[in-house]
């Protein structure tokens, strides 16, 4: 049963969690979980928590290969060229703006 706080709480001490989740199209086991905070004034927090679940597929075939019979294994684009991706995007981005799926 649903009891109401009372009193309730000020907008400004509300704050909204946030869970955005991925799965490998190889093994829909493995989970990436990203979660973040965001406040009533739709401020997002600085910090975020990234929590891995199942066993990760290597070597796998990226999902846009056009041939799949291919056994070379995805590389993961370099944290440098993200790094510089993240930095030109505006400031008022959120998270899970900068996941590439």
């Amino acid at each position: 049963m649903y009891v109401p706080l009372d009193p309730k709480p000020s907008c400004d001490k509300i704050l909204t969690l946030v869970c955005y989740t991925l799965t490998l199209v190889v093994n829909k086991d493995y989970r990436c979980r990203i979660t973040w905070l965001v406040t009533d004034d739709e401020t997002v927090s600085d910090i975020a928590v990234v929590e891995h679940f199942g066993q990760h597929v290597h070597g796998a075939p990226h999902r846009l290969c056009k041939d799949k019979r291919v056994h070379e294994p995805y590389v993961q684009t370099p944290a440098e060229t993200m790094g510089r991706q993240y930095r030109r995007l505006p400031n008022s981005s959120q998270p899970k703006q900068y996941i590439i799926t």
